[in-house]
């Protein structure tokens, strides 16, 4: 997908550009079409930008259901973990909860309990999923590094990789 998922990519309907910019952009869309429901992903470094707060503000107070969020929450930004630079995000499930949503933690490395948790909402409010996962999870070798952020496997570090994946 390259450092940012860009429109005209299947699934990828708006190229968001800044942190921050992508729930208010779906927040404009899930108004004008309530009847389809938008999926958003976040990372939890993205959090720490004041245009998703405001966003997370407005779609609870609207109550924008057929919104779906999930939190990559790696504790990674960039090269700071998010717990020691920002504390307070957390949790981050009680703050949406305090902004009108409902939310729901899991393991983020499991797409069975990513879609049960997705599947099993109630729907009466925006939903916030807290994926909790390993930065470079399952590679040996990038697991819990920040220098993954920026930096692309050479051509070995790309078959170990893609070896260490295949033995899942």
């Amino acid at each position: 997908m390259g450092v940012h998922p860009d429109v005209g990519k299947k699934g990828i309907n708006a190229s968001t550009g800044s942190l921050g910019h992508g729930l208010g952009m779906v927040s404009g869309m899930a108004l004008a079409k309530k009847d389809s429901t938008y999926y958003v992903l976040l990372s939890d470094g993205e959090l720490h930008e004041g245009s998703v707060w405001e966003s997370a503000l407005i779609i609870g107070a609207l109550n924008l259901t057929n919104i779906v969020l999930i939190v990559d929450n790696n504790d990674l930004q960039s090269s700071t973990r998010a717990s020691d630079t920002h504390p307070n995000l957390y949790p981050i499930s009680k703050k949406f909860k305090e902004f009108g949503w409902e939310s729901s933690d899991c393991n983020g490395h499991s797409s069975e309990e990513i879609f049960k948790k997705i599947k099993s909402r109630k729907g009466k409010k925006p939903f916030a999923l807290i994926a909790k996962t390993i930065k470079g999870y399952p590679v040996s070798f990038m697991k819990n590094v920040a220098l993954w952020h920026y930096r692309s496997p050479n051509e070995n570090e790309y078959k170990q990789a893609i070896k260490e994946i295949n033995n899942l």
